[in-house]
């Protein structure tokens, strides 16, 4: 089982990244966006742990890609900021781009609210905005995904 933090939206709130990482011991961090500089910042405190990131609306000048293919112990998640594909409007493009790229669950963030839910056979998965302290948990086990907090 491989235990993933995602986070999104620091914003600044530098100090708490370390503090999820702390509180979770995860394998892997997976950074959404929007303050790409803050978890590159962060993660100096926790040289062990892999992170991946992308950019968001907020990081113009930086070399993160806008979403990545990621598979994680049998799963294959799409990861994106999601303002490129819309998900203030809908979550259709985000649910198509993860389908097209043969994800069964696709992670975002932007709108700062935290959402678990489904599009059609896609999960998604948005952990909320750090910067007002949300974070999530996921554990990915031989090709299953599942939140932390779900049974």
């Amino acid at each position: 089982m491989t235990k993933i933090l995602i986070l999104s939206d620091s914003h600044g709130h530098i100090a708490a990244i370390g503090n999820a990482v702390r509180r979770t011991e995860p394998d892997l961090v997976v950074f959404l966006g929007d303050c790409v500089e803050d978890v590159e910042e962060a993660r100096k405190g926790f040289p062990g742990i892999p992170v991946r990131a992308v950019r968001g609306n907020c990081d113009p000048r930086s070399d993160a890609p806008e979403h990545l293919v990621l598979e994680i112990d049998g799963a294959r998640l799409f990861a994106a900021h999601g303002h490129a594909q819309g998900v203030k409007m809908s979550l259709l493009r985000l649910a198509l781009a993860a389908g097209e790229a043969g994800c069964s669950a696709a992670l975002f963030g932007h709108t700062h609210l935290a959402y678990k839910g489904e599009y059609g056979s896609v999960r998604l998965f948005n952990p909320g905005a750090l910067c007002d302290g949300h974070w999530l948990l996921l554990e990915a086990d031989d090709g299953l995904l599942r939140a932390a907090d779900e049974k």
